[in-house]
C-alpha cells in the first residue's frame, strides 16, 4: 500500500507562528516543528502539553486586545531574534548546524542560514518528514500547518502509520 500522506498533529502544533529546524547535512526531508505561543507577561506558567514548544512574552494589553495575525505583524522583529536563539541553543544542546524557517503564515516566513543569516521568503517548507521536538511523527507529505478546515476528514490521510 502506498501512503498518501499522514496527519497526525498533537495539540499546539501546525499554528502559526512556529520555527521548523533542520540539519545542515540531512537524509530527506525531515523537520522539527517548534511551536511559538504568545503568553501575556502576567502568566507565571504555561501548561507545557497544552502549549509545547518556546513562548514570546508580550503585554497583557497586545495579548488581549490583538489576534494571533496582527500579534505576528506586531512582533515581527522578536519572533526573529527568538528563532535565532532557538537555533543557536540547538547548535549547543545538539552540537549539530541548523538551518531554519520562522514560519508566519501560509506564504510568509524567514529562512536563517546556518551561518546566521535570514531571508524573507514567500513560500514555507512542507512535504517530508515532520517531528515534533521529542521526534514523534506529527506529519508525512503535507503541509506542516493545520487547515481551518478540519483535517481529519481528509479522505486522503491516513492517520494511523507510524513508521517507529
Amino acid at each position: 500500500m502506498k501512503i498518501k500522506s499522514i496527519s497526525q498533529f498533537k495539540e499546539g502544533y501546525g499554528i502559526f507562528p512556529y520555527i521548523e529546524l533542520f540539519p545542515t547535512v540531512q537524509s530527506g526531508n525531515t523537520y522539527v516543528q517548534i511551536p511559538i505561543h504568545f503568553v501575556c507577561e502576567e502568566e507565571e506558567e504555561i501548561d507545557v502539553k497544552k502549549y509545547p514548544g518556546t513562548e514570546l512574552i508580550i503585554s497583557s494589553n497586545d495579548f488581549q486586545s490583538l489576534d494571533t495575525k496582527e500579534l505576528i505583524e506586531i512582533y515581527e522583529e522578536e519572533l526573529i531574534a527568538l528563532t535565532q536563539w532557538i537555533i543557536d541553543r540547538a547548535k549547543e544542546n545538539w552540537k549539530k548546524e541548523f538551518t531554519a524557517y520562522l514560519v508566519l503564515k501560509r506564504d510568509k516566513s524567514y529562512f536563517f542560514t546556518y551561518v546566521g543569516e535570514y531571508e524573507l521568503q514567500n513560500s514555507i517548507p512542507s512535504g517530508g518528514w515532520l517531528h515534533d521536538q521529542q521526534h514523534n511523527l506529527l506529519a508525512y507529505n503535507r503541509d506542516h500547518y493545520l487547515d481551518e478546515l478540519n483535517d481529519i476528514d481528509d479522505p486522503n490521510l491516513c492517520i494511523d502509520y507510524w513508521p517507529y
